[in-house]
Protein backbone atom coordinates (compact mmCIF):
# COMPACT_ATOMS: atom_id res chain seq x y z
CA UNK A 1 0.00 0.00 0.00
CA UNK A 2 1.38 3.19 -1.08
CA UNK A 3 1.47 5.34 2.18
CA UNK A 4 4.14 8.07 1.04
CA UNK A 5 3.75 10.73 -1.66
CA UNK A 6 7.12 11.98 -3.43
CA UNK A 7 6.46 15.19 -5.15
CA UNK A 8 9.66 16.30 -7.37
CA UNK A 9 10.18 19.93 -8.86
CA UNK A 10 11.97 20.61 -12.06
CA UNK A 11 12.74 23.04 -14.37
CA UNK A 12 14.33 23.64 -17.70
CA UNK A 13 16.05 20.72 -19.33
CA UNK A 14 19.45 20.74 -21.40
CA UNK A 15 21.14 23.80 -21.84
CA UNK A 16 19.61 27.37 -20.96
CA UNK A 17 18.92 29.47 -23.44
CA UNK A 18 20.68 33.06 -23.58
CA UNK A 19 17.70 34.61 -21.79
CA UNK A 20 18.08 32.48 -18.76
CA UNK A 21 19.99 34.64 -15.48
CA UNK A 22 22.08 33.32 -13.14
CA UNK A 23 19.38 33.49 -10.42
CA UNK A 24 17.04 30.80 -12.99
CA UNK A 25 20.30 28.85 -14.39
CA UNK A 26 20.90 27.73 -10.91
CA UNK A 27 17.60 25.29 -11.55
CA UNK A 28 18.09 24.54 -15.01
CA UNK A 29 19.14 20.48 -14.76
CA UNK A 30 21.93 18.97 -17.16
CA UNK A 31 20.31 16.61 -19.25
CA UNK A 32 22.51 13.20 -18.15
CA UNK A 33 21.14 14.69 -14.89
CA UNK A 34 17.95 14.69 -15.67
CA UNK A 35 18.33 10.99 -16.96
CA UNK A 36 19.94 9.84 -14.04
CA UNK A 37 16.51 10.92 -12.13
CA UNK A 38 14.26 9.92 -14.06
CA UNK A 39 16.11 6.05 -13.91
CA UNK A 40 15.95 6.44 -10.12
CA UNK A 41 12.44 7.65 -9.66
CA UNK A 42 11.25 4.39 -11.98
CA UNK A 43 13.35 2.26 -9.71
CA UNK A 44 11.58 3.68 -6.42
CA UNK A 45 8.13 3.07 -8.04
CA UNK A 46 8.66 -0.06 -8.67
CA UNK A 47 8.55 -0.69 -5.11
CA UNK A 48 5.16 -0.09 -4.57
CA UNK A 49 5.68 1.87 -1.58
CA UNK A 50 5.99 5.63 -2.32
CA UNK A 51 4.71 7.55 -5.24
CA UNK A 52 6.92 9.75 -6.63
CA UNK A 53 4.96 12.79 -8.84
CA UNK A 54 7.13 14.91 -11.25
CA UNK A 55 6.33 18.60 -11.94
CA UNK A 56 7.96 21.14 -14.10
CA UNK A 57 7.22 24.62 -13.78
CA UNK A 58 7.40 27.97 -16.03
CA UNK A 59 6.78 25.95 -19.46
CA UNK A 60 9.89 25.75 -20.99
CA UNK A 61 10.40 24.75 -24.58
CA UNK A 62 12.98 21.82 -23.51
CA UNK A 63 9.59 20.13 -21.77
CA UNK A 64 8.56 19.33 -24.81
CA UNK A 65 11.77 18.86 -26.61
CA UNK A 66 13.68 17.29 -24.11
CA UNK A 67 11.60 15.93 -20.87
CA UNK A 68 8.46 14.52 -22.12
CA UNK A 69 10.52 12.23 -24.66
CA UNK A 70 12.54 10.96 -22.01
CA UNK A 71 9.88 10.47 -19.46
CA UNK A 72 7.98 8.18 -22.25
CA UNK A 73 10.94 6.26 -22.56
CA UNK A 74 11.11 4.90 -19.37
CA UNK A 75 6.87 4.90 -18.96
CA UNK A 76 6.84 7.96 -16.53
CA UNK A 77 4.53 10.86 -17.19
CA UNK A 78 4.59 14.60 -15.39
CA UNK A 79 2.34 17.26 -14.87
CA UNK A 80 4.13 20.56 -16.99
CA UNK A 81 2.71 23.61 -15.35
CA UNK A 82 2.70 26.94 -17.54
CA UNK A 83 2.14 30.74 -17.23
CA UNK A 84 -0.73 32.02 -19.49
CA UNK A 85 1.25 34.93 -20.32
CA UNK A 86 4.23 33.28 -21.75
CA UNK A 87 1.59 31.16 -24.10
CA UNK A 88 2.14 33.17 -27.20
CA UNK A 89 5.78 34.78 -26.21
CA UNK A 90 7.24 31.69 -28.64
CA UNK A 91 11.12 31.80 -28.36
CA UNK A 92 12.08 29.69 -25.60
CA UNK A 93 8.41 29.14 -24.34
CA UNK A 94 5.68 26.67 -24.62
CA UNK A 95 2.40 28.09 -27.04
CA UNK A 96 -0.93 26.43 -26.88
CA UNK A 97 -0.17 23.69 -30.04
CA UNK A 98 2.65 22.72 -27.57
CA UNK A 99 0.41 22.00 -24.61
CA UNK A 100 -1.72 19.34 -26.73
CA UNK A 101 1.30 18.04 -28.25
CA UNK A 102 2.47 17.22 -24.47
CA UNK A 103 -1.23 16.15 -23.45
CA UNK A 104 -0.72 13.82 -26.69
CA UNK A 105 2.18 11.83 -24.83
CA UNK A 106 0.06 11.51 -21.60
CA UNK A 107 1.19 14.14 -20.05
CA UNK A 108 -0.92 16.89 -17.87
CA UNK A 109 -0.95 20.63 -17.92
CA UNK A 110 -1.14 22.82 -14.85
CA UNK A 111 -1.29 26.66 -14.05
CA UNK A 112 1.63 28.65 -12.69
CA UNK A 113 -0.58 31.72 -12.90
CA UNK A 114 -0.26 34.44 -16.10
CA UNK A 115 2.86 36.59 -15.54
CA UNK A 116 4.98 34.50 -12.28
CA UNK A 117 4.63 36.61 -10.09
CA UNK A 118 5.01 36.56 -6.03
CA UNK A 119 1.27 36.26 -4.82
CA UNK A 120 1.47 37.72 -1.75
CA UNK A 121 2.87 40.92 -2.99
CA UNK A 122 -0.08 41.79 -6.05
CA UNK A 123 -3.11 43.52 -4.68
CA UNK A 124 -6.36 41.43 -5.00
CA UNK A 125 -7.48 42.25 -8.44
CA UNK A 126 -4.16 41.24 -9.73
CA UNK A 127 -3.99 37.95 -7.40
CA UNK A 128 -7.46 37.12 -8.82
CA UNK A 129 -6.08 37.39 -12.55
CA UNK A 130 -3.34 35.35 -11.64
CA UNK A 131 -5.58 32.10 -10.05
CA UNK A 132 -9.03 32.10 -11.55
CA UNK A 133 -8.14 34.69 -14.34
CA UNK A 134 -5.58 32.38 -15.43
CA UNK A 135 -7.10 29.61 -15.07
CA UNK A 136 -9.89 30.70 -17.28
CA UNK A 137 -7.41 31.28 -19.85
CA UNK A 138 -5.70 28.19 -19.43
CA UNK A 139 -8.64 26.13 -19.65
CA UNK A 140 -10.13 28.21 -22.87
CA UNK A 141 -6.18 26.96 -24.15
CA UNK A 142 -6.71 23.63 -23.64
CA UNK A 143 -11.04 22.68 -24.06
CA UNK A 144 -10.97 21.32 -20.66
CA UNK A 145 -10.89 21.68 -16.71
CA UNK A 146 -7.65 22.53 -15.00
CA UNK A 147 -6.92 21.18 -11.35
CA UNK A 148 -3.38 21.98 -10.43
CA UNK A 149 -1.65 25.00 -9.53
CA UNK A 150 1.85 25.97 -8.74
CA UNK A 151 2.87 28.95 -6.70
CA UNK A 152 5.42 31.08 -8.73
CA UNK A 153 8.58 31.37 -6.03
CA UNK A 154 6.27 28.80 -3.84
CA UNK A 155 5.43 32.60 -2.05
CA UNK A 156 1.67 31.92 -0.48
CA UNK A 157 0.07 32.67 2.74
CA UNK A 158 -3.81 32.07 4.12
CA UNK A 159 -4.91 34.91 1.32
CA UNK A 160 -3.65 33.33 -1.68
CA UNK A 161 -5.06 29.64 -0.64
CA UNK A 162 -8.18 31.41 -0.44
CA UNK A 163 -7.72 32.82 -4.06
CA UNK A 164 -7.12 29.54 -5.10
CA UNK A 165 -10.48 27.45 -3.86
CA UNK A 166 -11.01 26.71 -7.50
CA UNK A 167 -8.25 24.40 -7.73
CA UNK A 168 -7.88 20.84 -6.05
CA UNK A 169 -4.65 20.55 -5.75
CA UNK A 170 -2.04 23.68 -5.43
CA UNK A 171 1.78 22.98 -5.14
CA UNK A 172 4.48 24.45 -3.00
CA UNK A 173 7.93 24.17 -3.14
CA UNK A 174 8.25 23.46 0.92
CA UNK A 175 10.48 20.75 0.88
CA UNK A 176 8.89 17.84 2.93
CA UNK A 177 7.19 14.48 2.10
CA UNK A 178 3.50 14.07 2.11
CA UNK A 179 0.87 11.45 1.75
CA UNK A 180 -1.75 10.71 -1.14
CA UNK A 181 -4.46 13.03 -1.53
CA UNK A 182 -3.16 15.83 0.49
CA UNK A 183 -4.87 19.45 -1.05
CA UNK A 184 -1.68 21.54 -0.35
CA UNK A 185 1.31 19.51 -2.18
CA UNK A 186 4.86 19.29 -0.36
CA UNK A 187 7.55 19.46 -3.28
CA UNK A 188 11.59 18.63 -3.72
CA UNK A 189 12.75 21.71 -6.65
CA UNK A 190 16.10 20.28 -8.17
CA UNK A 191 18.74 22.56 -8.09
CA UNK A 192 22.35 22.37 -9.05
CA UNK A 193 23.16 22.14 -5.29
CA UNK A 194 22.02 18.47 -5.46
CA UNK A 195 24.72 16.05 -4.55
CA UNK A 196 24.89 12.62 -6.30
CA UNK A 197 22.52 11.54 -3.04
CA UNK A 198 20.29 14.34 -3.10
CA UNK A 199 17.81 11.58 -5.03
CA UNK A 200 18.41 8.80 -2.38
CA UNK A 201 17.62 10.36 0.17
CA UNK A 202 14.89 12.17 -0.19
CA UNK A 203 13.21 9.04 -1.46
CA UNK A 204 13.60 7.22 1.50
CA UNK A 205 12.10 9.80 3.68
CA UNK A 206 8.64 9.70 5.52
CA UNK A 207 6.22 11.99 6.11
CA UNK A 208 6.25 10.73 10.15
CA UNK A 209 9.67 10.91 10.66
CA UNK A 210 10.17 14.57 8.69
CA UNK A 211 7.36 16.16 10.65
CA UNK A 212 8.45 16.72 13.65
CA UNK A 213 5.93 18.94 16.22
CA UNK A 214 8.17 22.23 14.96
CA UNK A 215 8.17 21.53 11.28
CA UNK A 216 3.76 21.02 11.32
CA UNK A 217 3.91 24.33 13.22
CA UNK A 218 6.41 26.07 10.71
CA UNK A 219 3.73 25.10 7.84
CA UNK A 220 0.45 26.09 9.98
CA UNK A 221 1.93 29.25 10.47
CA UNK A 222 2.97 29.80 6.75
CA UNK A 223 -0.59 28.41 5.66
CA UNK A 224 -2.77 30.29 8.02
CA UNK A 225 -0.81 33.59 7.75
CA UNK A 226 -3.10 36.54 7.12
CA UNK A 227 -2.72 38.07 3.76
CA UNK A 228 -0.48 41.77 3.58
CA UNK A 229 -2.27 44.31 3.16
CA UNK A 230 -2.13 45.82 -0.31
CA UNK A 231 -1.10 49.29 -0.74
CA UNK A 232 -4.03 51.73 -2.02
CA UNK A 233 -1.91 52.15 -5.10
CA UNK A 234 -1.50 49.02 -5.82
CA UNK A 235 -5.09 47.91 -5.85
CA UNK A 236 -5.57 50.45 -8.95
Amino acid sequence: MIQREITLCLHGIGLPPPHVDHVENHYWCDEDVFHTILDGVAIAQSTGTVRVRLTFDDGNLSDLTRAAPALQERGLSAVFFVCTGRLRRGGPYLGEADLAALEAMGMEIGCHGRDHVRLRDVSDRVLREETAGAKVALEHALGHPVAEYVLPFGNYDHRVLHALGGFCRIHTTDARAGRPGERVVNRYCYSRAWDTDALTRILSEHPRRLRSARTWARLALKRNRPGRRASRRSQT
